[in-house]
């Protein structure tokens, strides 16, 4: 009999009662909640009057400074629904774990930036949030966490990542950057013409609302036609303005 009524009801009134009796929630990953501010954006595109909202099918994202394969990830919760894409991490030995929860993803150990070849990486542990290629933000760091390990990783462009390891076919709605001082030097690593995602997240260290839009990355995001539509401290979140969506209209 319940079964019958499931079929009866309509689509909208099955996520009303969804959401009234606490079924129809969502668990999210990210640090600060990057990862629910994108999902909403990404979900409001499939709004139609009547009909409950649903994530756009097989999208790809490019997670850089990935972290963990689970907490504090701002690309898992769509891995769940689906989606796939490139997981990078320059930390020796961070890609392991991805190898074993994130099957259909492409796991890279690797740091990304304008410089290819060798670099240097200052490392406080596997996984750690502080592990970073940028030296002002190493020597900060070890002034209150002490001594990191210095070591050696391979880098390359965003580009040449991307072109590597995407399909040609694939929808590329998202990338996400956190690399502790070095997200304008990966951003600037990639082919803007050639590769958009829909949505960037990148984080902007220690820098209040006030200042954003004078920040490099700001400007740097704005010459490329992307437009800052949410601000998830310590993370901005931008829009391609070339591409079409279809978020809802106002009513």
């Amino acid at each position: 009999m319940l079964n019958r009524i499931k079929t009866l009801l309509p689509e909208s009134i099955k996520g009303y009662l969804k959401s009234l009796l606490g079924t129809d929630a969502i668990k999210f990953y990210s640090q600060f909640g990057e990862d629910a501010v994108a999902y909403g954006y990404f979900r409001g595109q499939t709004w139609v009057a009547g009909s409950r909202m649903s994530l756009p099918k097989n999208g790809f994202y490019v997670d850089i400074g990935a972290y963990s394969p689970t907490t504090g990830f701002n690309t898992h919760v769509f891995y769940k629904a689906g989606w796939s894409g490139i997981n990078i991490d320059a930390a020796p030995g961070a890609m392991k774990p991805f190898d074993t929860v994130r099957t259909q993803d492409i796991n890279l150990n690797v740091a990304v930036g304008t410089q290819e070849g060798q670099v240097q990486f200052w490392c406080w542990g596997v996984p750690s949030v502080f592990n970073t290629a940028d030296p002002q933000v190493a020597r900060d760091r070890t002034a209150t966490l002490g001594e990191p390990q210095l070591v050696m990783v391979p880098c390359q462009s965003m580009a040449t990542i991307i072109s590597r390891h995407m399909p040609a076919d694939a929808e590329f709605r998202l990338l996400s950057v956190d690399v502790e001082g070095r997200d304008l030097d990966v951003l600037m690593s990639n082919d803007w013409a050639r590769f958009r995602p829909e949505l960037v997240i990148a984080e902007s260290l220690d820098v209040p609302l006030q200042q954003v839009l004078g920040t490099e990355l700001y400007r740097f995001l704005l010459e490329q036609d992307y437009e800052l539509i949410a601000w998830v401290q310590p993370s901005l979140l931008f829009r391609d303005r070339r591409r079409k969506t279809s978020l809802p209209a106002e009513t």
